[in-house]
């Protein structure tokens, strides 16, 4: 299958419609005082964290849009993994606490070794909920989110890119301007 510039634009548009939410997540997350709205807003967070980290750091996920989908823009790319040696959130925690209905979420010991390198074979599978789980969606968000937005730019500003849609430009937008309150409170 040939990728044209046009599909191209269309998987970039997803990207930052993915980044869009998970800017509008986080934010409202800090600003509620309401227990139950920042549980959603942290799922909502943690599900499109996990999205975006997929598509700069696991590229053999099939039937996904890749990083390598975007190769002829010479684009600028992540080179931190938020979720590599974080604490209290890794991607084991989100799959199990967040996508799954995992039994290891019963603070038992996990069996199998986390792919994203956080936990170690029989520690305790971190729980990305509670005061120290909130902050770490929050700071791997805002890293992650960081250079997303490097990457983005560097294919919008390649001289072979069509540019955005209008609902491109608007999600782009509504990330930029959230993405600074989100980095300051990181």
């Amino acid at each position: 299958m040939t990728i044209t510039h046009d599909d191209r634009a269309g998987y970039l548009r997803c990207l930052i419609y993915d980044l869009y939410v998970l800017s509008t997540a986080v934010s409202e997350m800090t600003k509620t005082n309401d227990y139950a709205l920042t549980e959603v807003y942290k799922t909502v967070a943690q599900l499109k964290l996990r999205a975006v980290h997929d598509f700069f750091f696991r590229p053999c996920v099939r039937d996904s849009i890749k990083l390598k989908d975007f190769d002829c823009y010479t684009p600028t790319t992540p080179k931190t993994n938020p979720l590599k040696k974080n604490a209290w959130l890794t991607l084991q925690s989100i799959q199990s606490y967040v996508v799954h209905l995992d039994r290891v979420r019963v603070a038992k010991k996990h069996e199998k070794n986390d792919d994203s390198g956080g936990a170690k074979i029989g520690a305790s599978l971190p729980q990305p909920k509670f005061e120290k789980g909130n902050k770490a969606v929050i700071a791997a968000s805002a890293q992650l989110m960081e250079q997303a937005k490097e990457f983005v730019e560097s294919v919008l500003n390649h001289n072979d890119f069509p540019g955005l849609n209008a609902f491109g430009k608007r999600y782009w937008d509504g990330f930029r301007k959230r993405l600074y309150g989100v980095c300051r409170r990181a």
